[in-house]
């Protein structure tokens, strides 16, 4: 497992989850960081396609490496500005979607259309729904020591509720890297000052989306059938991973977090199996 260090800032006493200022590094596997970022959604209605699942794949195998902490390969800092803009966006992205099932216990996580705001320009990133309610996350990413900050504070104060509802969190995830190529994220929960409505016509609240997503990745693929316990999964394999679904109707499964392999409430499931290993 990798460390991630992360940095909680302005949460209040009265948070739902009761989450704490202060230094929150967690230990992550190549395996679930592979997973927030497949199962990143856009909305109800739409899919993942295979390739889809390839390109986010190959992204994590190609800029970072997870030694003791997440790091970034020491050859981006020569690529240009635009490329390391294109890397600074997808880094964002799936961190964010790793923090919110993490500690805030979002199964989904969904792209905001700017159709879906009734009034104002600026609008958040991802919005999800759990039991508690919504929760607006703006992500801002970056190859060095983390840019955006006071864009992304200036964007999480100005929406104030989503179908006429308080969210319970409106969260600010800022990934960099420090001096030494490792991640680090600050996740700030500032006071709101806007008067905006987000309208979600849609019910975001679904672990359904990513788990039709997969099949539909996979139906023009090659299937492998494994058991794990008392669980049999579909699965591929691409390259050095495997990343399949469990074979049950239920909606929501315990999580399954170790050295060896991830698997979400979602039921999908992810398995890094070493650089030199092949799979089985």
């Amino acid at each position: 497992m990798s460390i991630l260090k992360c940095n909680f800032y302005d949460f209040h006493n009265s948070n739902v989850l009761q989450l704490k200022n202060g230094n929150h590094n967690i230990q992550v596997t190549e395996s679930f960081f592979i997973w927030s970022f497949i199962t990143l959604g856009k909305s109800r209605k739409e899919v993942i396609r295979l390739e889809e699942v390839l390109y986010k794949f190959y992204f994590i195998k190609q800029f970072l490496d997870f030694n003791s902490f997440i790091e970034l390969k020491s050859f981006v800092k020569n690529l240009d500005p635009s490329e390391k803009t294109f890397i600074a966006y997808n880094l964002g992205m799936s961190v964010t979607r790793l923090i919110s099932y993490y500690f805030f216990k979002h199964h989904s996580l969904y792209f905001v259309s700017s159709n879906k705001y009734k009034t104002g320009r600026g609008r958040y990133d991802l919005v999800s729904q759990n039991k508690f309610g919504y929760s607006l996350f703006e992500a801002k990413g970056s190859t060095n020591s983390g840019q955006g900050k006071n864009k992304a504070l200036s964007q999480v104060k100005k929406s104030h509720t989503v179908n006429n509802n308080l969210p319970i969190y409106r969260i600010a995830v800022i990934q960099g890297f420090d001096k030494q190529n490792k991640m680090i994220v600050d996740v700030i929960d500032p006071e709101n000052e806007g008067n905006y409505n987000i309208n979600i016509t849609d019910n975001d609240d679904s672990v359904m989306l990513a788990k039709q997503s997969i099949l539909d990745a996979f139906e023009r693929y090659d299937l492998r059938i494994k058991k794990i316990g008392n669980v049999e999964i579909n699965y591929i394999s691409i390259v050095n991973t495997e990343i399949g679904l469990i074979r049950a109707s239920e909606n929501s499964f315990d999580e399954i977090n170790n050295d060896e392999y991830f698997i979400g409430r979602d039921g999908i499931y992810v398995k890094f199996l070493g650089n030199n290993a092949r799979g089985n």
